[in-house]
């Protein structure tokens, strides 16, 4: 405990770091669209593959999934719940949880930075809890905030014990399994799973890296060997070489630097953007320089350094892979806050004043995109649902965020309907098609998923669609669908019955 500080104090802090972060993440969602509003794509995916779980279906196997299983397994208690609250409502209460795992993540934070100071667990945690790409992220049933919190409890046990025989052996042994359950998560987690070992191979330089290695062995078999098992083949072509290959974004490093330093939340960015952005980098290259000179925050400055060479490298890129970073970027933070107000303390020199001003400035920026945002859309769930409620059969959609919404994707499953749970992912999974330079040919271009994506709209007795058309399907396609009997229809959702070719 930092001298001077009490436990209660402590207490307090994170208390007040947790509050914080949840209040930040609940309320531009219960601004926007609520709890059971659409959220992105992937929140979607990943929610609908837990239910397709519970209901027996295994990822690889019986559909897609271009990630490590470890975000079905975390999502399935949720999926469980909602065949006793309906799919909707087990999505709701797993955003939430979700928000709590943010507010984990900043306590996390904090907690690692309160040795150093109580100034720096402030910083470095409200830092967190107000860093957009982190807030954004940590609303959703996605990867990364699982992901977020297996690192920052990693990089908390071994700090805490550091230097420690017995204790520090099964530190390291829990600190590998999290990181491999990191990996289990996304795939990217491979990457700061072997830093880390290295970093501990060349600090420690003893065998006790070793229980790191058991660590991580022990659990990444235990989390992946009952989907391989059931589908090894297709599990390694998915997981591995499909997601590897997916088509190059053409995402600009200024964009992504954009939304690595978190000024992407401004929804329109400030006319002198180029000059904050250089600023911003400036600041955190500061900040990196600074907390370098302690020993405790210098593992997460390798890893913000690596994390963001890995973001900056991707050909494939989302904003919210920006969240990746956020725990080492906290971290950095609040540990050269830290630094700097103690020199201020000590000295009381104007110069140091006005930089722990600036940086603290810089800290408050990055709360500005967060002030006002609406996350999420709402969907007309009662006037749609009531259509489809009578319908024998099965109900289809580009999207399964809208089974949900419309309460039918249990009961899809129940029916034994075929359900494609990814259906854009598929393109670069079971439906993938090479052009004639050997890259994976855009859904615009990819004749066979166009195809087998008519084939499956036309299984149901009712479709939706809100991603594919007319963005990735043919004019002809398009058009065949939009002749199909309307059965209903609520602002920009149209639910179709289709019409199954003669012969």
């Amino acid at each position: 405990m930092h001298r001077g500080t009490t436990t209660r104090q402590w207490h307090l802090l994170l208390l007040g770091v947790a509050l914080a972060a949840f209040a930040v993440r609940l309320i531009p969602v219960l601004r926007g669209a609520g709890l059971t509003g659409m959220g992105n794509y992937d929140d979607g995916v990943y929610y609908s593959a837990a239910v397709a779980l519970v209901h027996g279906r295994l990822p690889y196997r019986d559909f897609v999934l271009l990630h490590p299983p470890g975000i079905v397994v975390a999502l399935a208690p949720f999926a469980a719940l909602g065949q006793l609250i309906t799919d909707l409502h087990g999505l709701a209460v797993a955003r939430v949880a979700f928000m709590l795992v943010g507010a984990l993540n900043a306590v996390l934070v904090a907690r690692f930075l309160l040795p150093m100071s109580v100034a720096a667990g402030w910083v470095g945690g409200l830092f967190y809890a107000i860093f957009y790409p982190a807030v954004y992220t940590e609303h959703l049933t996605v990867l990364e905030p699982l992901a977020g919190s297996c690192l920052l409890m990693t990089l908390l046990l071994l700090r805490t014990f550091r230097g420690q025989a017995d204790a520090g052996k099964v530190a390291l042994a829990m600190a590998g399994a999290l990181m491999a359950l990191s990996a289990g998560l996304k795939i990217w987690g491979v990457v700061p799973l072997i830093f880390i070992g290295i970093w501990q191979l060349v600090t420690i330089r003893s065998r006790r890296v070793l229980w790191y290695v058991a660590g991580a062995g022990i659990a990444g078999v235990a989390l992946c060997l009952p989907f391989l098992a059931a589908a090894p083949a297709a599990m390694w072509q998915l997981v591995v070489v499909d997601q590897l290959d997916r088509p190059t974004g053409r995402t600009a490093l200024v964009r992504k630097l954009f939304d690595i330093t978190g000024l992407n939340g401004f929804s329109n960015p400030p006319s002198g953007w180029s000059l904050l952005l250089i600023i911003a980098v400036a600041g955190y290259l500061m900040a990196g320089l600074l907390a370098w000179t302690r020993t405790e925050p210098r593992l997460p400055v390798g890893l913000a350094v690596v994390l963001t060479a890995l973001l900056l490298v991707t050909p494939a890129y989302f904003p919210h892979y920006a969240s990746l970073i956020a725990g080492p970027y906290a971290i950095v933070v609040g540990a050269a806050a830290g630094i700097l107000i103690a020199l201020v303390r000590h000295h009381q020199q104007p110069a140091l004043a006005a930089l722990v001003a600036g940086l603290l400035t810089a800290v408050a920026v990055t709360a500005i995109p967060v002030a006002g945002h609406r996350f999420g859309k709402s969907f007309p769930a009662r006037q749609l649902a009531a259509s489809v409620a009578p319908l024998p059969g099965c109900v289809t959609a580009d999207d399964p965020l809208l089974l949900v919404q419309l309460n039918v994707l249990s009961r899809d499953f129940k029916r034994s309907c075929q359900v494609r749970i990814d259906v854009t992912g598929s393109a670069y999974g079971t439906d993938k098609l090479l052009l004639r330079n050997g890259k994976p040919a855009p859904r615009r271009l990819n004749t066979r998923w166009q195809r087998n994506l008519m084939i499956y709209l036309r299984s149901g007795t009712a479709t939706i669609l809100v991603r594919t058309a007319p963005d990735s399907l043919p004019r002809a396609m398009v058009a065949e669908i939009r002749q199909w009997p309307v059965l209903a229809h609520s602002r920009r959702y149209v639910l179709y019955r289709p019409q199954h070719r003669p012969g």
